[in-house]
């Protein structure tokens, strides 16, 4: 019994490496599972910022998608005033007649011809006869380009007139068809 208390110390060394490794082992075990814990965590954080990232490409497309849906509102408001629901010939005849008088045309005689059905619009055509220059003439019909109303010159006949000129530029007859379009209200549309 003298040896086993001689080694006592021994035992008891044996005694605190055993426990010691087993708590090494129990803390071993913890660090393996918050290792997995965190490998796990980490997976989720990544799937999360894919998530984020889609998400942030959505709001991306949104606001684009918005700005589009902006711009068609005001193309349709634009198409609108080029294309309104009704036309009023003494309007159209009204502003033939003001920029033929802005610009010193001579003789502007704007006339209503009939009207034509083209599925969703109508098309009304007008005629129109001054006297003018050259250049007086292409400034005309530059500015009804210019006008909100679409207008489509669907003729144009320019000739020297058969009396001479006296003055210093060559005036022109000009006599032209004009076509203006109106929406149709009734018109709906096929499937």
């Amino acid at each position: 019994m003298n040896a086993l208390v001689a080694n006592l110390h021994f035992l008891y060394i044996a005694y605190l490496a055993y426990g010691i490794y087993g708590d090494w082992e129990l803390h071993s075990e913890a660090i393996a599972g918050l290792k997995n814990q965190q490998n796990g965590e980490e997976q989720k954080i990544v799937t999360l910022k894919k998530r984020i990232k889609k998400i942030k490409e959505y709001e991306e497309n949104v606001a684009k998608s918005k700005a589009r849906v902006e711009q068609v509102a005001v193309q349709i408001k634009e198409i609108q005033k080029q294309l309104p629901d009704e036309t009023s010939d003494t309007k159209i005849m009204g502003a033939f007649t003001t920029e033929a008088s802005l610009l010193n045309l001579q003789e502007p005689l704007p006339s209503a011809m009939s009207e034509a059905l083209h599925d969703f619009y109508y098309s009304k055509s007008y005629r129109l006869g001054f006297k003018g220059t050259f250049l007086q003439s292409l400034v005309f019909f530059e500015r009804l380009a210019d006008n909100d109303r679409l207008f489509n010159v669907k003729q144009l006949m320019i000739k020297r007139p058969e009396e001479g000129n006296k003055g210093r530029f060559l005036i022109l007859d000009v006599n032209a068809t004009i076509e203006t379009f109106r929406y149709n209200p009734n018109y709906k549309a096929v499937d």
